[in-house]
Parts: C-alpha cells; structure tokens; sequence
C-alpha cells in the first residue's frame, strides 16, 4: 500500500528533521571535542595582541610629537624639561624654577605650563580632555596671535576651549562645565573658543591657578619663553642653564615639526610592514588549524557525508571552525593587547615616574579584527575546499 501524499511529506519532514540535527550533533561534537582549539586561539590572542599593543604605543607616541610639533615654530623659542621627560605632560619642573628665571635679562616672554589629562563633565556626555593650565593665559594666546572668539579666560572659574574640542564636545561661549581630575572637580565657564592650527585647539586651556588646584600640586610640565631681538641669545641660555637645577635642560624648538612630522611617518611604515607579518603568520596559523581539524576529524567528516551533508555544508563546517577561531583570538588579542599596555604604563607610572598613556582608536580595533577575519579566512579556504573534494571511503 503506497502512503498517501500528506504520510510522505510527514516522513520526509522527519528525516530532514533527523539529518539537521545529525549534522548539527557532529559540528559541535566536531568543535568541542577538540583539545588543539585553546592552543589555536591562544596562539592568534598572542599574535594580534602584540599587533594591539605596537598600535597603541605609537598612537600615544603620535599624540605626544603633535603636542611638541604643536609648540614647533621657526624662531628663538626654547623649551625648559626634565632630561627624564618622556612627554611634554610627563614632565616634574619645581615652581621655584620659574619664579627664579621670571624676569630674566633678555627674555621677551615667559609662560609655564602645565598638561594632564582630566575628565569633561557635561549634560550630553563625559569626554576624555588635555587640560593645559598656562601662566597669563591671555599674555599667552595674543603673544600666540591666537583668534579667540569671545575673550581670554582670566579667573579661576574660567576657561577658553580650542576648536577641535568645542565641535567633539559641543562645547559653546558661556557654557559651564565640571571638569574632574582624579576626586577633585571645578565647574569652569567657557569664555571663548581658540583656534590656533596646532595642539591647542583639541584641549582646554585653564589658568595655572585651576591647574594647580585640579592636580593638587603646583609642579609644571615645562617652561616655553622667547628670546629677544638685537641681543647674544647664546649668552641668554647659557645664563638660563646655569641657574637649572642637573635634572632639568633647555632646548630650542626650530624647525621641529616637519621633523616630527616624519619621525611618526616612519613609525608608522614600520608598523604597517610589522602588520603585514602578522597578518601573514594569522593566515599562517589558520591553515594549519583547518588542517589539523580535518586530519583529527576524518570520522566526523565522514560521517556528515554518510548522512547526506553536501560539499558545501562539509567545508562551511571547516571554514566555520577557522572564523570562531580566529575571532575569539582577535578578540581576547586586542582586550590583552590593550590591558596589557595600560599595566605596563602603570608600572613605569609607579616605578620610575613616567607618565606614558597608550590608546587605541575605535577605527584601530575595526581594522585589526576586519584583517584577521580576512586572512584567517584566506588561511583555511584551500583546506576547506579539500575536505569537500575528499572521499571518505575507510572512516566509518
């Protein structure tokens, strides 16, 4: 008696129904049972996280040799650091210093500074900022020949905002803000926004006094003055250096930052060739993944044939198996590469009092977990493709 139209839709539902969940059954007992997958994840954390780790370092070198290009311009101004200043925020000057060499013979302008980074409090969000106090703040920005919309931020509980920040930010004229430093906050106005086509225009610029009391110390980061015309500036430095503690140097800023400028393109080129290799030794590591995937799970595999599973569906299990792989190692890489920097930072911030701060930027993460995929896929494709053409006659 041959079964009625609805009995073999009915048996035919119930054996697709068993073949799914056969097939699912064997992929993740294919997946599971496999010990080499910690190993194979493990190995591509490794490598993606010192791919992390080299990005987030030259960001951090990036954003310092801006901050000191940003001070780069041709003529006689000089620089006071610490000889040990890793960055232009990491550096310890005594306040002592600059009221000593205030008002020396020969100067035209005298400012001293201080860079840390503080938190923006605002109604829309908190954002992340460089805070730079500066000593006659508004001496400082016409000396600069800086345009200010509004006026030159005078009092304590005031502040002027650079370009870039105001537009990240929304930051407008007359707008107050509560700006944190660790536990300590001030609520500052915004009396005017500058735009100086350097540094300054991604931070707030405060007076010294509201620096001080952010940080709850009165050191400076370094000293910027100028020398005047129609006199032996030579004699002036030297003069200058002479009354400088061991620990503390003069430099001139000329011409700087064309050279920084180019320093960061060659570290930059160099990690882009040091990407390459990573990447390459990621598709490296995939290939012998899939591998040795199908070489341990040739009863699986045969198996998935046995019950009907096509070409297609037997290497999608391979190339599946590659892509978690390689996801689940790009993404523990850049979580270790990036915490690990931070630790890093941390103890040199500790130990050796070096105020180093390695970022990555959003694009950054996109970017290196796009590539991985990318190679990761490129590594497995052929092992894939072989498993599909393979005929497992003695496996079962």
């Amino acid at each position: 008696m041959k079964p009625n139209p609805a009995e073999k839709c009915r048996l035919y539902s119930i054996k697709l129904s068993s073949t799914f969940l056969s097939f699912a059954f064997l992929s993740i007992k294919l997946f599971s049972r496999k010990k080499s997958t910690v190993a194979a994840v493990l190995a591509l954390t490794l490598l993606i996280a010192t791919l992390a780790s080299m990005y987030a370092i030259v960001n951090f070198i990036g954003s310092q040799t801006s901050a000191l290009g940003g001070l780069a311009r041709v003529g006689s101004r000089y620089l006071i650091l610490s000889k040990d200043c890793p960055s232009l925020s990491g550096g310890y000057i005594s306040p002592e210093i600059a009221s000593a060499l205030n008002g020396s013979i020969g100067l035209q302008s005298f400012y001293a500074q201080k860079i840390f980074c503080g938190n923006l409090q605002m109604a829309h969000g908190n954002f992340t900022v460089n805070v730079r106090g500066i000593e006659n703040l508004a001496g400082f920005l016409k000396a600069q020949s800086v345009g200010v919309d509004g006026t030159a931020a005078k009092g304590a509980c005031e502040a002027n905002a650079g370009l870039l920040l105001s537009n990240v930010a929304s930051l407008e004229k007359n707008v107050h803000v509560n700006v944190t430093v660790g536990d300590v906050s001030v609520v500052v106005q915004v009396v005017g926004i500058v735009r100086t086509q350097t540094q300054l225009d991604s931070e707030l610029l405060v007076p010294i006094e509201t620096a001080n009391y952010l940080t709850g110390n009165s050191n400076l980061s370094f000293i910027e003055f100028t020398l005047k015309d129609n006199i032996n500036r030579q004699d002036v430095v030297d003069h200058i250096e002479r009354l400088l503690p061991p620990d503390v140097k003069v430099i001139k800023v000329q011409q700087t930052g064309l050279f920084l400028k180019q320093t960061t393109n060659e570290t930059l080129s160099f990690l882009s060739v040091w990407s390459i290799a990573v990447y390459v030794l990621v598709a490296a590591a995939s290939y012998v993944v899939s591998t040795r995937l199908a070489v341990e799970s040739e009863y699986e595999l045969a198996m998935l044939k046995a019950i009907g599973a096509n070409p297609l569906k037997v290497s999608s299990v391979i190339f599946a198996y590659a892509m978690l792989v390689a996801f689940a190692g790009s993404v523990l890489g850049i979580a270790v590469g990036i915490v690990g920097t931070q630790v890093v930072s941390s103890v040199f911030r500790v130990w050796q009092n070096v105020q180093v701060t390695p970022f990555l930027e959003v694009a950054q993460v996109g970017q290196i977990l796009v590539l991985s995929l990318a190679f990761s896929a490129f590594g497995c494709v052929y092992t894939a493709a072989k498993v599909a053409r393979k005929v497992y006659g003695g496996c079962l």
